[in-house]
């Protein structure tokens, strides 16, 4: 062969290295962890949707050396290679959930915090109404009071729920009020007075409205007694601030009882 021909030759070589070295980086090969996940995701049965989430969760504990994970307890998220393990878990908790495994979902949770104290995926947030709705009180109290400090809008709705399923009707009208004043739109949006209408033109307390609105309804509904509970107080607060009801107390209190029969709550 001449120098020439050898030198075509390198340059197809080349070419064919280029071009499927470029497709390998706009393709990468999927690790098993993803593949079980995906698979998951996909499923249409719920039980095969969690044994794959289970094996993708056992894949993605091979990254974690034992050694890294017993001297990083409480703080594994701060580790890259413990995050994929951590965020199969919470997909995994996601799944008992929606299939009514709630035992197991809130295991699953719990295992979660305690890998990570800081709570970068935001697991009290899934973890208190569960508490709430399978009336472990005193576990939800401990959770709230943990992270207490935080004085989060969606931590003052969940403890004026608290403190209306314990008759404490003095600590209860005081958290409702401070989280009406904290944003007035998540109370409007679980009572129905507004709608979701999408994430154009609203502002940013309106969006943060909607996002708790929706996670708070069903936790309220749980509670016998509490949303109507909820229209009292959102109208006296309204009255006593002179703030437009837009709809009357009768027309809400219709909604909240179509909603509660709809989930047959």
């Amino acid at each position: 062969m001449n120098s020439g021909q050898n030198e075509n030759t390198n340059k197809i070589l080349n070419n064919f290295n280029s071009f499927f070295g470029q497709l390998s980086e706009a393709f990468p090969i999927k690790d098993a962890y993803e593949i079980y996940r995906d698979k998951a995701l996909a499923a249409e049965n719920p039980d095969e949707a969690i044994e794959f989430m289970k094996k993708s969760v056992k894949e993605a504990r091979k990254y974690i050396y034992d050694k890294l994970f017993e001297a990083n307890m409480g703080r594994l998220w701060s580790h890259k290679d413990g995050r994929p393990f951590m965020e199969c878990k919470k997909h995994l908790a996601q799944l008992y959930k929606n299939n009514g495994y709630v035992d197991l979902c809130i295991n699953e949770y719990e295992d979660l915090m305690k890998l990570d104290i800081e709570d970068n995926l935001n697991i009290k947030y899934e973890l208190a109404p569960l508490f709430l709705s399978e009336k472990r009180y005193e576990d939800f109290y401990n959770l709230v009071d943990r992270y207490s400090a935080e004085g989060s809008l969606f931590m003052l709705y969940l403890k004026a729920l608290y403190y209306f399923c314990q008759g404490d009707n003095i600590n209860s009208k005081r958290f409702i009020k401070q989280a009406l004043e904290a944003n007035l739109y998540v109370a409007q949006y679980m009572l129905f007075i507004k709608r979701d209408i999408g994430f154009m033109n609203v502002s940013r307390d309106e969006l943060i409205g909607i996002k708790f609105g929706e996670q708070m309804m069903r936790c309220w509904g749980q509670v016998e007694g509490a949303l109507y509970w909820l229209v009292n107080e959102y109208f006296s607060y309204c009255g006593k601030y002179g703030i437009d009801t837009v709809i009357s107390k009768e027309e809400v209190e219709e909604e909240i009882r179509k909603f509660l029969n709809s989930y047959n709550i």
